[in-house]
């Protein structure tokens, strides 16, 4: 178990260390920086690195605050999921009811990489590639489709 202090400097250099592999490997630079990988520039709907003792995940998350508006983002998703699909052989993952920890109910189209734990920094590596490239595949495709979707 960490300290409140040795779990900090766990992430922090976490996030150190992804940003350094996104630039050295990725193009996308905003893959690499949380804050703007995060701005997609549609109302309701972020790109997410979700990060657990378990697995990974890369997500495109709507989470309007209203039922109505949040379902129906999902399904103007959910229209173009050949745009936001390509690229990935084994396809995403549509959740239309995906509950966070915090109790808050979201929509999740999403890829993971399960058993792996992002305490254990010899993952680092496997995870950092994972991020960055299916980082990259989720923007752009989710930018492809941008205009289209935005309110």
């Amino acid at each position: 178990m960490y300290s409140k202090e040795e779990k900090k400097q766990l992430i922090t250099d976490f996030w150190k260390g992804f940003g350094a592999y996104a630039r050295a490997h990725n193009s996308d630079k905003q893959v690499g920086n949380p804050d703007l990988f995060r701005k997609t520039g549609i109302k309701g709907v972020e790109l997410k690195f979700d990060l657990s003792a378990l697995s990974v995940m890369v997500t495109i998350e709507i989470n309007l605050r209203g039922e109505i508006g949040r379902q129906e983002k999902y399904e103007r998703l959910c229209q173009y999921r050949v745009i936001l699909e390509q690229d990935f052989v084994a396809g995403l993952v549509w959740d239309p009811q995906y509950v966070r920890e915090s109790g808050q109910l979201v929509c999740r189209i999403y890829r993971r990489l399960d058993s792996v734990n992002f305490h254990n920094r010899d993952k680092w590596p496997e995870i950092f590639a994972f991020m960055a490239t299916n980082g990259t595949l989720l923007r752009r495709n989710l930018m492809e489709i941008k205009d289209l979707i935005t309110d």
